[in-house]
C-alpha cells in the first residue's frame, strides 16, 4: 500500500500470499481488514501485514490473521524502525512455527504506538513462540490477550523504556509431555526502565497470579 495522502483501505474478501499480504509504505494510511482472513507465508517466509520503516500514524484494525505453513517461520505484523504513533486494534492472530511472533516493535526507535484489543494464540508445541516483542519506547500496550504453547515460558518480551503494559491477560500452557524451560516468565523486561506494568493477568501452567 502506497499513497501520497491519508486513506482507508477496506479488505473485502480473504487475502492469500505465499509469503508477504501488506506492505504499507506510507503514513496516514488505515487498514480495516473488516473481520476477513489473511493467511500469509503459506509457502516461503514472510509477515501479514509489515509497516514500512519511516512510516507513523498507520492503522491496523479488524484483521483475523493467520500463519499458513507450519515450518517456516514468520512474523504477523511487524514494525522494523522509525514507526511512531501507529494502532494495532482488535486483531486475532494464530501463529504456528517455533520462532514466529505475533506482534513485533524491532527498535527503541518506534515510539508512541497503541497495541490494544488484540488476541494472540500460538498454536506451535516446539520450542519458542512469542506473542509480542516490544523493543520500542513509550508505547501503550493494553487489552490484549496473549496465549503460548510452548516450552520456553515467554509471552510478552518488553525490551524499551517507558511503555504502559496494562489489563492484558497472558497464558502460557506447557505442552503434554514437555519439559518446562525456566527461561522468561509471563511478562518479561529486560533491560527497560521506567515501565509501568499494572493490573495484568498472568497464568503460567494453570497457576494464576498477577503483576
Amino acid at each position: 500500500l502506497d499513497s501520497n495522502k491519508p486513506a482507508v483501505v477496506e479488505v473485502i474478501s480473504d487475502v492469500n500470499a505465499s509469503a508477504t499480504c501488506f506492505y504499507i509504505n506510507a503514513s496516514g494510511i488505515t487498514l480495516d481488514c473488516q473481520g476477513y482472513l489473511i493467511n500469509y507465508s503459506q509457502t516461503a517466509a514472510g509477515n501479514a501485514i509489515v509497516i514500512a520503516t519511516n512510516n507513523n500514524s498507520i492503522t491496523v484494525k479488524n484483521c483475523n490473521i493467520a500463519e499458513g505453513q507450519r515450518g517456516v517461520s514468520s512474523n504477523a505484523i511487524s514494525l522494523p524502525g522509525n514507526n511512531d504513533f501507529n494502532v494495532i486494534d482488535n486483531n486475532t492472530i494464530f501463529l504456528k512455527n517455533s520462532s514466529s511472533d505475533g506482534i513485533v516493535i524491532s527498535t527503541s526507535t518506534s515510539t508512541g504506538n497503541n497495541i490494544t484489543n488484540n488476541n494472540i494464540t500460538s498454536g506451535w508445541k516446539g520450542a519458542a513462540s512469542i506473542g509480542m516483542t516490544i523493543v520500542g519506547n513509550s508505547n501503550r500496550i493494553e487489552a490484549n490477550n496473549i496465549t503460548t504453547q510452548t516450552q520456553v515460558v515467554l509471552v510478552l518480551d518488553l525490551q524499551g523504556a517507558s511503555n504502559l503494559v496494562k489489563n492484558n491477560r497472558v497464558i502460557h500452557v506447557t505442552p503434554s509431555g514437555s519439559a518446562l524451560n525456566a527461561q522468561g516468565g509471563g511478562i518479561t523486561i529486560q533491560g527497560g526502565d521506567f515501565n509501568n506494568v499494572t493490573n495484568n493477568t498472568i497464568e503460567v501452567n494453570q497457576s494464576t497470579f498477577g503483576s
